[in-house]
């Protein structure tokens, strides 16, 4: 339920694989972000024409250094689809632009948590045993196509086996950091913290914004205010404002309700208006990653007891105490970022 809104979550890359396996596409040339789209059709290029002539530092997150090839490899996956796409003739030259800006963006984010995430690990001292390296580099061999090596795979990108058991040891290693955190969760400690405070069921109206400019985020939330200043004058009624206006395609045509709601089920922001909200209150604009939103508690409902709940709903009531644990501590680590672009456009040759 509500997939659309669940805190992201923490994207390891324990497939360092995607190191590993992206390599099996041969590809000569390399791109990294730039600020901006690339124009794919400049001067009769394809988006896969850019060539950079060295790794360089991108940017730097609290003073450690991001390098150009980080990107790129990276960046392979999402080359290559947008690639099909422009070959296939599926996608407009606006569509190719706005997805790649899109994979762009993520997988600056992306860095930026990984990098993040690897200091923390060194400062909290969490090590990786050189065994496990080897068993996770033997388990990718595994996996291989016959008649590929890994050595193929590693130099076709410029790296070495040094180069590759760095990376999984890094990656290991913030494995090993998110396992901390979340260690002490327990079915019961998941039930107090999400069920015991019961449920709601919901309705809920959104607007988004993923992807657009201020002034057309600002229009959206004019849009917003003005359908609630209806609904609370009562031109409209908040159901038949949902089905009308809003963007989350999972709830508008059942009037944006949402049924049982546990805490923890919707992001943060959302959560804490639908366990403090007056029932039958439109209340306020809230603004999330994705967009706007308002709610209207409609029922609150009383716990489950924990003796009633099964092991696969304990099970699930965990995993998403995990998640919120997680994507919390995240949080903490990108409110006092020291974040400084240095070289993301490569150079003219």
């Amino acid at each position: 339920m509500f997939d659309k809104f669940e805190n992201k979550r923490i994207m390891l890359i324990l497939s360092a694989a995607a190191a590993f396996a992206v390599a099996g596409c041969k590809r000569d040339t390399a791109t990294v972000p730039e600020k901006g789209s690339i124009d794919l059709q400049q001067a009769g290029a394809n988006l896969f024409e850019k060539r950079i002539p060295e790794n360089r530092v991108i940017f730097k997150v609290n003073g450690r250094e991001v390098m150009s090839a980080d990107a790129d490899r990276l960046l392979i996956p999402y080359y290559l689809q947008l690639r099909q796409l422009e070959e296939a003739g599926t996608a407009t030259l606006e569509q190719l632009q706005s997805l790649e800006t899109q994979a762009k963006n993520k997988i600056i984010n992306d860095l930026i948590q990984q990098t993040l995430l690897i200091a923390d690990a060194e400062e909290e001292g969490v090590t990786v045993d050189a065994a496990e390296v080897d068993s996770f580099i033997d388990e990718q061999i595994a996996q291989l196509p016959e008649g590929q090596t890994l050595e193929e795979i590693l130099a076709a990108q410029g790296l070495t086996m040094a180069d590759a058991r760095k990376e999984v040891e890094s990656k290991l290693a913030i494995v090993h950091l998110l396992e901390s955190k979340i260690a002490d969760v327990t079915p019961q400690s998941a039930y107090d913290e999400l069920v015991r405070p019961g449920s709601v069921t919901t309705s809920h109206i959104f607007l988004q914004t993923i992807s657009l400019d201020e002034e057309a985020k600002a229009e959206k939330k004019a849009e917003l205010e003005r359908i609630r200043a209806d609904i609370i004058e009562e031109k409209i009624t908040f159901a038949d404002a949902a089905k009308m206006y809003s963007e989350d395609s999972e709830s508008k045509d059942n009037g944006g309700e949402y049924e049982k709601v546990l805490k923890g089920q919707m992001p943060p922001e959302l959560d804490a208006a639908l366990f403090s909200q007056k029932i039958g209150e439109v209340g306020e604009i809230i603004e999330t990653s994705y967009g706007y939103h308002i709610l209207v508690v409609n029922k609150r409902h009383a716990p489950t007891f924990f003796e009633e709940m099964s092991d696969d709903e304990l099970a699930a009531v965990v995993e998403r105490n995990k998640e919120m644990i997680l994507d919390e501590y995240i949080e903490s680590l990108l409110e006092d970022v020291d974040f400084e672009w240095v070289d993301l456009i490569p150079p003219q040759s």
